[in-house]
């Protein structure tokens, strides 16, 4: 799924052997279109969907990692299919991750998905989801029979490396640190939370003010606000109307009384 075909010509004009070996597979099938209108209007149904999108930095993104769209995603699986979507993060030390992390964590539930959480530790928190969870596990030896018993070549994911990432004191602080509490609120097409978060996160490369000012923010209930931003925007309709009904008022006033019949100047 690609949105802009420039990028798929730029990979073809880059990449010509690996685009043509890609085209002439038969399994692979390119939609230019918008990721969740062809979700939303598809017949089809999937085993595996995956989210390989950056971060939830702006409006336009966020739609991919919302209340609404998981619903959709979950519509389209399978009844053993899995959905996936991935953070940035570190693999030992998260300043503003879990902020951003609880309103996704959350919403899983309310999607009719399960998940295993946490997500190992590591430069990216990869989310596995499912409609049932008997399956997904975080146990990492039992991740390494499965791939051994199915006999599944890895190129990055060797079996050193899940009882690394996969330390169990690591992964009971990971759950500590994004674990939701009674306060989190749902990130929504409305209510974008996790876009909040995301852009408080990259201020804080700049100014540690700006990830206050952000934080803040996001606290803002939606709905209150945007009576409030109704309202002014109705007054200054409303001023904008009378100003020049009042400027024609005087003016007419100033004529009447500047006329000859009353012998003014």
């Amino acid at each position: 799924m690609e949105l802009d075909p420039a990028v798929l010509n730029l990979a073809q004009e880059y990449f010509p052997a690996a685009w043509a070996a890609l085209r002439a597979d038969q399994r692979v099938h390119v939609h230019n279109t918008d990721g969740r209108l062809f979700l939303r209007t598809t017949n089809l149904r999937f085993d595996v969907l995956i989210v390989n999108l950056p971060e939830p930095q702006t409006a336009q993104l966020n739609r991919f990692y919302t209340l609404e769209f998981f619903r959709e995603a979950a519509n389209k699986l399978t009844p053993t299919g899995v959905f996936s979507f991935q953070l940035k993060a570190s693999e030992d030390y998260i300043k503003l991750g879990p902020g951003r992390i609880p309103p996704l964590h959350r919403q899983n539930p309310a999607a009719g998905l399960s998940g295993s959480p946490p997500p190992f530790p590591a430069t990216q928190f990869i989310f596995l989801l499912r409609l049932e969870r008997e399956s997904l596990t975080n146990d990492s030896q039992e991740l390494i029979a499965r791939l051994r018993a199915r006999h599944i070549t890895t190129s990055y994911v060797r079996e050193y490396y899940l009882p690394y990432r996969m330390m169990p004191d690591r992964m009971l602080d990971l759950e500590s640190q994004i674990r939701p509490d009674a306060d989190t609120r749902t990130n929504r097409d409305f209510t974008p939370i996790a876009y909040y978060f995301d852009v408080a996160l990259w201020s804080t490369r700049f100014n540690g003010a700006y990830r206050r000012v952000f934080q803040t923010m996001a606290a803002v209930r939606f709905g209150p606000l945007a009576t409030w931003l109704a309202l002014v925007l109705f007054g200054l309709v409303a001023l904008l109307r009378w100003l020049p009904a009042t400027e024609k008022s005087l003016a007419s006033q100033r004529g009447f009384l500047a006329s000859p019949r009353w012998g003014l100047l």
